[in-house]
């Protein structure tokens, strides 16, 4: 796996982020010219706790009328965007990092 200012953006970008990212060297410690929002954050966290697989974020998940009959539903389909793996190892070291500290 490559790394550098572009690989981490495209990577930011299939996990969810979806604010603009500046190539500067700084991205890989987190240094921003714009922040992103909490939901793309959790998006993107939500990516490797699924191990890799990136299911896009949404409110409703569904609509039912006084019945009880459902109109509408959503229906979350998700994409491998990181290795399994790689997902598993980056968890590992968040996980790391709240339990050891």
């Amino acid at each position: 796996m490559k790394v550098g200012a572009e690989n981490i953006i495209k990577t930011a970008a299939k996990m969810g982020i979806k604010t603009p990212l500046d190539p500067y060297p700084s991205i890989g410690i987190g240094g921003l010219t714009i922040g992103v929002s909490p939901l793309e954050m959790a998006s993107a966290y939500g990516t490797l706790a699924n191990g890799g697989v990136h299911v896009e974020p949404f409110a409703i998940t569904k609509i039912v009328d006084f019945d009880g009959t459902v109109i509408r539903q959503a229906k979350p389909e998700g994409k491998q965007v990181i290795d399994e793996n790689i997902a598993y190892q980056a968890s590992d070291i968040l996980r790391g990092v709240v339990e050891r500290g």
